[in-house]
């Protein structure tokens, strides 16, 4: 699976669960909450068959005294975790033509603060695991 492919699979997949969803980083004035997310770095394994990305996705939200919407979103984003049928990107299986090209496991789920208090953030990372021909 390219990066292309696997860049579009994760921004259709976030899109189901908020409607502005962002690579990167959100226009200036974009409302609140939105999910932004980023590939980052990858590496091969030893036997040359996987690739192996680190995904962040972060989820804002401007309500400052109650984190309740941000906190839904962010679980639905991460979802129940099921090992055969996730309804999040935890343990979510990208199949194209049948095939497993991906697989999502998260490492961390973590609370970052920003300089603006109204602010609130969460952030989750994940080890996404591509397959090679």
């Amino acid at each position: 699976m390219n990066v292309s492919e696997l860049k579009k699979a994760i921004f259709a997949f976030l899109k189901t669960k908020c409607p502005r969803v962002y690579q990167s980083q959100a226009p200036t004035n974009t409302a609140y909450p939105f999910v932004t997310y980023s590939l980052g770095s990858s590496f091969t394994n030893a036997d040359q068959r996987q690739e192996i990305f680190m995904l962040d996705v972060d989820v804002w939200d401007n309500k400052p005294l109650s984190t309740t919407a941000l906190d839904t979103l962010v679980s639905n984003v991460d979802g129940d975790g099921s090992m055969t049928s996730a309804t999040g990107l935890h343990r979510r299986h990208y199949y194209s033509g049948g095939i497993v090209q991906a697989d999502f496991y998260r490492e961390a789920r973590m609370e970052i603060p920003d300089d603006d208090p109204a602010i609130r953030r969460r952030q989750l990372r994940y080890q996404v695991i591509t397959y090679l021909e």
